[in-house]
C-alpha cells in the first residue's frame, strides 16, 4: 500500500484512503511525504493514529541534492521534520543518484554519508536505494542493506529522437 504526498498542492494533505492504515494492521505501507516541512507538517495531524500504531519513520537523503550538501544541514533538516511531524526518525535511507547518470562511485558516496549522519544521530542506516543493474557491483560494499529499483519513467531528454525524445513535441 503505498501514498504519496504531493506537496505542491495549494491544500496539501492526504487522500482519504490513509486511515486505512491505520484500521488495517496486517498492510505494510508506506507514505511518501515529499521530503519537506509542508509533508511533515501534514504527518503531524495524524500524531494521535501514529501514537496507536506500531510504525518506522524513515528519513531519506540523496547526498546529490543541493539541501543535502553537508552533515549538520541534513541533521537540522532531519530536526525540524521530527518537530513539525511530531514524530521520531527511525531510521535513515539512502537514495544517493544522479538519475540515469548514477555510477557504482555515486551510489557509495552516498551510502558512507548517510551512514556518517545516521552514526551522529544513532540511528540505523535500514537501506541503501539503487538501480538493479548495481545490485552484484556493490556487492558487500554498503553499509546499508542494498534496496535494488526498477526505473520505468523516462523522462523525454532520456529518449532519443526517434523514440520522441530530445523535445520532439516542442513547436517551432
Amino acid at each position: 500500500h503505498v501514498t504519496s504526498h504531493q506537496g505542491k498542492a495549494d491544500i496539501p494533505s492526504l487522500p482519504p484512503d490513509i486511515m486505512s492504515i491505520f484500521v488495517d494492521t496486517k498492510l505494510q505501507s508506506v507514505v511518501d511525504l515529499g521530503g519537506d516541512p509542508v509533508g511533515a507538517r501534514v504527518l503531524g495531524y495524524y500524531k494521535p493514529q501514529l501514537d496507536q500504531t506500531p510504525h518506522d519513520f524513515w528519513f531519506v537523503i540523496n547526498r546529490n541534492r543541493p539541501e543535502n550538501k553537508d552533515a549538520d544541514i541534513v541533521i537540522a533538516y532531519l530536526k525540524q521534520t521530527e518537530t513539525l511531524s511530531r514524530q521520531k526518525v527511525t531510521g535513515i535511507i539512502n537514495t544517493t543518484h544522479l538519475g540515469r547518470e548514477t555510477t557504482v562511485d555515486d551510489i557509495l558516496k552516498g551510502d558512507t554519508f548517510a551512514a556518517d549522519i545516521a552514526d551522529m544521530l544513532d540511528l540505523p542506516l535500514i537501506y541503501t536505494v539503487g538501480e538493479r543493474k548495481f545490485e552484484q557491483e556493490l556487492k558487500d560494499r554498503l553499509t546499508g542493506s542494498f534496496f535494488p529499483i526498477d526505473l520505468y519513467m523516462i523522462k523525454p531528454w532520456e529518449l532519443s529522437e526517434a523514440e520522441g525524445g530530445h523535445f520532439a513535441w516542442l513547436v517551432e
